[in-house]
């Protein structure tokens, strides 16, 4: 988990950094001053609709929690060389069914150095297989992928699990 310390460590310096009022809130301006600096392609009314997805807290700003959650799910999206969702669900999906069963959900956590037991792989397919197909889907996958880093992001000081 040190490396995801560090990466949260970034996370707040970079949140400081563009707090320009100190408020310890965000504003569009703010995240678009950010992309900028980055390099990153973006567009007024998606930050804009960004904002209003992850601020709960306060209107038309986000603390820094919903930063970290915005950063974990939209801004991987902006960078062109980030592997997709899809793209990590294909590399598991062994037999190329379009979706995965249990021995495959639990290599992706072996596979990224994650502990899971047989009970946590059924707790997951038990939450997330919304079909009761028995296996999980391309968008049920993508949910517990989402979850799985936001575990990370808010510093789950546990065992690595998900």
């Amino acid at each position: 988990m040190a490396g995801t310390n560090r990466t949260i460590a970034k996370f707040r310096d970079a949140f400081k950094a563009l707090d320009a009022d100190n408020d310890n809130f965000l504003a569009q301006d703010d995240l678009g001053r950010m992309l900028l600096a980055l390099g990153l392609a973006h567009d007024a009314y998606d930050v804009g609709e960004w904002i209003l997805e992850f601020g709960h807290t306060s209107e038309g700003r986000l603390n820094f929690k919903e930063f970290l959650a915005l950063a974990s799910t939209k801004l991987d999206a902006l960078h062109p060389e980030a592997p997709t969702v899809q793209q990590i669900f294909q590399v598991f999906d062994k037999n190329n069914s379009g979706s995965m069963e249990r021995d495959e959900l639990s290599n992706v956590f072996k596979d990224l150095g994650v502990e899971a037991s047989q009970e946590e792989i059924d707790a997951l397919f038990e939450e997330f297989d919304a079909e009761e197909s028995g296996t999980i889907s391309l968008e049920e996958f993508a949910e517990i992928f989402r979850l799985t880093r936001m575990a990370d992001i808010e510093g789950d000081q546990g065992r690595e699990t998900f």
